[in-house]
């Protein structure tokens, strides 16, 4: 269960999330994937080549 404090940031962020949450998720996929090949073939390769 998430403390007061924890749920306050989680609160904070949802309209960072809104607004900005699909350019965070594809930098975080490409540094993931760039940094660290080896775990390429845990996700499907055609949405990757599709950006699905």
């Amino acid at each position: 269960m998430l403390s007061a404090k924890q749920r306050a940031i989680v609160k904070a962020t949802v309209p960072l999330l809104e607004s900005g949450g699909e350019a965070l998720t594809t930098h975080f996929y490409n540094k993931l994937l760039s940094g660290y090949p080896e775990v390429r073939p845990l996700f499907n390769q055609a949405h990757q080549a599709s950006g699905a």
